[in-house]
């Protein structure tokens, strides 16, 4: 019973081949963090419709409930933030992301609070970052901001 036990531990601990932590007992995939390299606090959103996606830039702005009710979204300042996801990101990309580029952007949550998101993206008060699978893995799976 014992090796029994001790044989699904380490089996939920091993990764795949392209270094996907391993989908035994729902662990999913927390390779990808996001680094806050500022002073303030930050809050992100993410697409997998690029470039389609810039048409409707309003919608990524997160709102105050959001923020609030919802922190896993949230970095603090110069903090990091592992993001998870249920299955392997090398999987992710090759179902859901057709044109190969995931789309992140980062708000100040102060902005987020002072101004309406029509303002918030007139103003450019945001940063965009666009990520290959390859370039994810180049950078170590770190998303930096700015």
């Amino acid at each position: 019973m014992f090796s029994i036990l001790c044989l699904i531990l380490v089996s939920s601990c091993r990764r795949n081949k392209d270094g996907c932590p391993a989908t035994f007992l729902d662990k999913g995939d927390d390779r990808l963090t996001i680094v806050n390299n500022s002073s303030e606090r930050i809050t992100f959103t993410y697409g997998f419709e690029y470039p389609d996606d810039t048409s409707y830039l309003q919608t990524f702005v997160r709102t105050v409930p959001q923020i609030d009710g919802n922190p896993a979204y949230n970095v603090g300042p110069n903090g990091t933030k592992k993001f998870r996801t249920n299955s392997c990101w090398e999987s992710v990309f090759e179902v859901s992301i057709p044109s190969g580029k995931l789309h992140f952007v980062i708000f100040n949550i102060d902005s987020i609070k002072a101004y309406p998101a029509a303002e918030i993206i007139s103003r450019g008060l945001y940063k965009s970052y666009l990520y290959t699978l390859d370039q994810l893995k180049d950078n170590n799976w770190r998303v930096e901001y700015p």
